[in-house]
């Protein structure tokens, strides 16, 4: 067999020198691919996703203000600034139409509003009837 001959690793794809019956270029490389494969074995079992849920739930309470600046934090602050340049340029707060007169949205957006709410309303008192 040639020594010189170079095997690559089927994780990350780097080539290294061939040593024996050695597949990866290294163990972290090994465990992750092994971790990969039995990810996508086990991904739709109920119990697997039932593990990897309350895994995630106690590295969220154990972890709650990083993760409220890693996900909460940032979209909350920038939802704060579009909403102040929109007001402060008189553009809607919904779609960032310009708009004249004194309210926060356009005439078009306060119509889809409006029909959203009267639906929603209708649909309610629907529900109440069936009740009764």
């Amino acid at each position: 067999m040639n020594m010189n001959k170079t095997l690559t690793c089927p994780h990350c794809g780097k080539e290294f020198p061939y040593k024996g019956k050695k597949k990866f270029c290294s163990t972290a490389c090994c465990q992750r691919y092994n971790a990969k494969i039995y990810y996508h074995q086990h991904k739709d079992e109920i119990e697997f996703k039932d593990k990897k849920k309350e895994r995630f739930d106690k590295w969220r309470k154990n972890n709650r203000e990083h993760f409220n600046d890693l996900v909460r934090e940032p979209s909350r602050l920038s939802g704060i600034k579009r909403r102040k340049f929109r007001k402060e340029n008189k553009l809607c707060f919904n779609c960032g139409t310009k708009i004249l007169d004194e309210y926060l949205s356009c005439p078009e957006c306060r119509e889809k509003r409006r029909l959203y709410t009267q639906t929603k309303k209708n649909s309610n008192k629907i529900v109440m009837k069936n009740k009764k």
